[in-house]
């Protein structure tokens, strides 16, 4: 069967007989929802509703939560490890990687993988491999929110200073010149920092592509942060290297896209709900600026090119 992550998480299962036991049925009460009214009425019965029903599927936007289900990383398949047509047909949206465009030798090729892994990984204990969500996030954790912060301008250049000396003391030897050969070393021992203890268990194929994946992404987070570091401690520093550095860091934030940049800022208030587009709900504006809501819907055109949903209307 699948599971799939939509608004909350859905499960279409092949044979429901086969592997699940029916614990418990129970009827719903009629629906109290809808209608007008004041503060004490129907209208806010659907508000709650409406805001608790968020409130779920904004539990849901990591992953379902309390080990419920056990991913097996080491048998991932993506065709993203294969060196495949991508393009998304709709030029406005390049960051969309699509496989419309893909020939039928590439797609025979990705399924004939995706069927050995399969009948390699066929009672594998899930969980057993590399935990790469776990590395992952670790990497997400360090960088994002630092980056974000340097990357805002409006940082003196001793603030900046600080902040990159935090990020990349735990890797310079001594006191190595920024431009040195042991700054480079240390750029290197950056970019292992996260990886380099997985490296020797990325035993199947899906973990040697996810490890190089990885590498390339903590390489380049490193490699920018140490040339920024350069930059900040040229013998000819000044303010305007404050905003130089900002500026190339802001572009590391672009190019990286981390889903964690797109948070509702300041977080929410606890009768609201930070929200983004799930299927089939949210707008547009919501994709780039999600916003907190406490149950109440917005204008504004679909993500998703539908009719909005009479509830939110």
């Amino acid at each position: 069967g699948i599971i799939r992550m939509e608004a909350g998480f859905e499960i279409i299962h092949c044979d429901f007989s086969d592997g699940l036991e029916q614990v418990q049925v129970l009827r719903r009460p009629p629906s109290e929802g809808g209608g007008g009214g004041g503060d004490g009425g129907p209208g806010a019965r659907r508000r709650v509703m409406e805001l608790e029903f968020l409130r779920g599927l904004s539990e849901r936007y990591g992953d379902i939560g309390a080990g419920r289900t056990m991913l097996d990383y080491s048998g991932m398949v993506s065709a993203l490890f294969f060196d495949v047509n991508l393009t998304n047909p709709d030029a406005a949206r390049p960051d969309l990687p699509r496989l419309v465009n893909i020939s039928t030798t590439d797609l025979t090729d990705i399924r004939e993988y995706l069927e050995a892994v399969l009948a390699t990984r066929s009672g594998s204990t899930a969980g057993g491999g590399v935990d790469w969500r776990g590395v992952t996030d670790l990497v997400v954790g360090r960088y994002a929110d630092r980056l974000l912060y340097m990357g805002k301008g409006g940082l003196s250049l001793e603030d900046i200073r600080s902040e990159m000396d935090f990020l990349t003391a735990t890797f310079v030897d001594g006191e190595a010149d920024p431009g040195s050969v042991a700054d480079a070393e240390a750029a290197a021992r950056c970019g292992e920092h996260y990886v380099g203890h997985v490296a020797a268990i990325s035993t199947t194929a899906s973990d040697r592509a996810i490890l190089a994946a990885v590498r390339s992404v903590t390489g380049r987070i490193c490699g920018t942060l140490f040339s920024v570091r350069r930059l900040l401690y040229r013998a000819d520093a000044s303010e305007d290297s404050a905003v130089a550095a900002a500026a190339t860091l802001r572009e590391l934030a672009a190019w990286l896209e981390w889903a964690r940049f797109r948070r509702c800022a300041g977080g929410c208030d606890v009768g609201e709900v930070c929200v983004v587009p799930m299927w089939p709900y949210g707008t547009v504006d919501e994709y780039y600026t999600p916003r907190c809501t406490n149950g109440t819907g917005t204008g504004g055109p679909s993500y998703w090119g539908l009719p909005r949903p009479s509830s939110w209307s």
